[in-house]
């Protein structure tokens, strides 16, 4: 089971400006998260409000702890407990130190004992810490007081970002995308293999869109339509032959990526997008490309997209790719 949060841009900005003051004190808030759980394979929190508390709020901060009364912990925890919320604890370290410390080993045991205690339940909460630079690192807390490192943060708005646990600046890129990592550096083509991106639609601009992510590294991707080839098709769908006519578009097109043999993890569904399996890839999709000329797909995934606080894009990689370079 992996575990990740996808913060709205809007909640992670407050966030920042409240925590990262130049007088290199630790500062603390709580997250309210909505949930969303694909059962063997992720566990998301989604970011619903954040409670920030001032310097009156606070018992003591200093630069390496910070401390307060748990009335107001215990208020967050009656205000997610109606909905089954999850509650994040979010702190910084102004000094930098990229790891949960001994003294925040103790504080949050103690603390997610009483969320447990209080609002029962089996799914998990969580604590994040964030360092001077902006980044995030974070683990969940389970009910029985163990904990696990969060493998995936989000940052979603008007730009994406994504912090995850093995991020770094000496990543070496294959040599198939050194052309890539030269013009926009090592970390883009990082960002890119841990990516899953699902294409909704795989005819002209879905097959189109799956290559060029095939291409750019993207880590894996997931392919949804349940429509077969039809002659027609040919003068316009990327990877088919006339030979593939009554096949499926998604198993000719994952046939296709998997000769670049660029490494790209292709899952596929034959199915409309309604369909719990194809729901369950969404779930689990970073990024979503909406490439279907059905009216009531493009209204399901703009409702999914609000829902989950999942980016859906029509087929626009420009995008998604400018914003990976410039966070």
């Amino acid at each position: 089971m992996k575990y990740s949060i996808t913060i709205q841009e809007e909640h992670y900005s407050n966030l920042k400006n409240h925590l990262l003051q130049e007088d290199g004190k630790e500062r603390v808030a709580f997250i309210i998260c909505g949930r969303s759980l694909v059962i063997d394979n992720e566990d998301r929190l989604l970011t619903k409000e954040i409670h920030i508390l001032s310097e009156n709020d606070l018992l003591s901060s200093e630069c390496y702890q910070v401390s307060w009364n748990n009335n107001h912990f215990i208020k967050v925890l009656a205000k997610a407990e109606s909905k089954n919320f999850a509650v994040i604890l979010i702190h910084n370290h102004p000094k930098g130190v990229n790891h949960f410390s001994s003294v925040d080993d103790i504080g949050e045991h103690h603390l997610f004992k009483l969320a447990f205690n209080r609002n029962g339940g089996n799914r998990p909460h969580a604590s994040l810490i964030m360092m001077p630079d902006g980044s995030l690192i974070g683990r969940v807390w389970k009910p029985d007081l163990s904990h696990e490192p969060i493998s995936k943060i989000r940052i979603i708005g008007e730009s994406f970002r994504i912090n995850y646990p093995d991020r770094t600046s000496s990543f070496k890129s294959p040599e198939a995308f050194n052309r890539q990592q030269l013009a926009f550096g090592n970390s883009l083509v990082q960002d890119l293999s841990k990516l899953k991106i699902s294409i909704v639609g795989a005819g002209a601009t879905g097959s189109v869109t799956a290559l060029l992510l095939t291409r750019l590294g993207v880590g894996e991707l997931c392919l949804i339509d349940k429509d077969t080839i039809e002659e027609s098709n040919l003068n316009r769908l990327h990877g088919a032959k006339l030979k593939d006519v009554g096949k499926y578009k998604v198993d000719v097109l994952k046939k296709y990526i998997k000769e670049i043999g660029l490494g790209t993890k292709i899952s596929v569904e034959k199915s409309w997008i309604n369909d719990r399996k194809s729901i369950n890839h969404l779930k689990t999709s970073d990024i979503i490309f909406g490439c279907t000329d059905d009216h009531s797909g493009r209204i399901l995934l703009n409702r999914f997209a609000y829902f989950y606080l999942t980016p859906v894009d029509s087929a626009n990689t420009k995008s998604i790719i400018k914003n990976l370079i410039h966070n």
